[in-house]
């Protein structure tokens, strides 16, 4: 059984380093956070992650098992007929902080992005009034 807890610094930079390997999750994540570990890691090219972005992908993960508590939270409210009106603002503020950082995440770790980098640019040569 390995050491619990985070990995050090120096465990993350060999796991990174080592060509075409793909970073087994740490032990602390919980068997559905693991699972997602797995599933993120493997539709990436190896050596996608290196130490850098291995604590960003902990965070992403941890964000979206965040994320499918706090919606399976909204659908038992909505189903409430009891539940007030507060509650289900508070549900919403929380699912829409959890989303707003899985995609500044997911920008980060190169699963998604940005669209000021996609957009068609409009040839320069001829104005939109002439």
């Amino acid at each position: 059984m390995g050491a619990r807890g985070r990995k050090s610094k120096a465990e993350l930079e060999l796991v990174a380093k080592m060509p075409g390997s793909r970073p087994a999750p740490p032990e602390n994540l919980s068997p559905e956070e693991a699972e997602m570990w797995d599933a993120i890691v493997n539709q990436q090219a190896p050596g996608h992650f290196d130490a850098t972005t291995l604590p960003l992908l902990e965070s992403y993960v941890s964000h979206q098992t965040q994320a499918r508590r706090i919606a399976a939270w909204i659908t038992k409210v909505m189903e409430d007929e009891d539940a007030s009106l507060n509650d289900y603002d508070k549900l919403l503020k929380m699912q829409e902080k959890v989303s707003r950082t899985m995609a500044s995440l997911s920008v980060r770790l190169g699963f998604a992005k940005t669209t000021a980098g996609n957009a068609k640019q409009a040839p320069a040569s001829k104005k939109p009034w002439e």
